[in-house]
């Protein structure tokens, strides 16, 4: 599996989406993820 599908399957990962939750980046070899929240209040 690829870092881009990697990524595509994270982000549609109910607990993610649902939270807000976002993968940005993941390096080639899976050992880095940049993730992101927005605060929501």
């Amino acid at each position: 599996m690829n870092p881009v599908v990697f990524k595509t399957l994270l982000n549609f990962y109910p607990p993610y989406w649902g939270t807000g939750i976002r993968i940005a980046r993941i390096s080639s070899d899976f050992r880095e993820l940049v993730v992101l929240m927005k605060l929501r209040w």
